[in-house]
């Protein structure tokens, strides 16, 4: 009888030993289930704030706030002057001290949108016009001195008023795909507009 009172006893207490290591394998199980759910979730909230920061990153491209113009001629003070990028002519003629008594203000546009690596050059009054009887080639002038926009080089482009070198550029490079077929079609060039039209229509031409 005792010994089957033993027998019950050790039963009993193997089950119940039985059941608490069920239970601390369970138990640790549910840990590192939890830990290994809370270390994925970190991982992902670092991953797409990474993902976050690197478009944010690429997005935010450096803004050019700052250009450089050159002006020569019959001005106060000659040189290169670092502009704000969207500055005026007029921003500029002030900044170099103002134009010369002799200046032609009728040649320049003063309301004109700088533009970084622009060379202006502003002339006597009665100096652009010599000055293109003495440069321009026969090739590239029609009657009464025009200058020819789809022949003309691009220091004689940059004689005609509220034309620097980027426009310059851009009707070369306009014409070695379209040609001019009017003198209206160099209002398609970009900047160009019909304020510098009326001061270029009596300059240029097309043949």
């Amino acid at each position: 009888m005792k010994i089957k009172n033993n027998l019950d006893k050790i039963v009993t207490i193997l089950l119940i030993i039985i059941i608490a290591i069920f239970g601390f394998i369970n138990r640790n199980k549910i840990k590192e289930f939890d830990n290994t759910a809370n270390l994925k979730s970190e991982e992902e909230v670092e991953t797409r704030t990474e993902s976050f920061l690197e478009t944010n990153t690429e997005d935010q491209k450096p803004v050019q706030t700052k250009i450089y113009v050159d002006i020569s001629g019959c001005i106060t003070n000659p040189g290169v002057y670092e502009m704000e990028h969207d500055a005026r002519m007029n921003d500029l003629v002030e900044k170099a001290g103002g134009l010369c008594k002799e200046a032609d203000i009728e040649g320049i546009n003063l309301s004109q949108k700088l533009e970084d690596e622009m060379k202006i050059h502003v002339y006597k009054v009665g100096e652009n016009s010599s000055k293109l009887e003495e440069t321009t080639p026969r090739s590239t002038k029609a009657a009464s001195n025009k200058v020819n926009i789809n022949k003309a080089d691009l220091s004689e482009l940059t004689t005609l008023p509220g034309i620097g070198k980027t426009r310059a550029e851009e009707i070369i490079s306009y014409r070695n795909t379209n040609k001019f077929k009017s003198i209206e079609d160099i209002k398609n060039i970009s900047g160009i507009g019909e304020k510098t039209f009326e001061k270029l229509k009596d300059k240029i031409s097309i043949n």
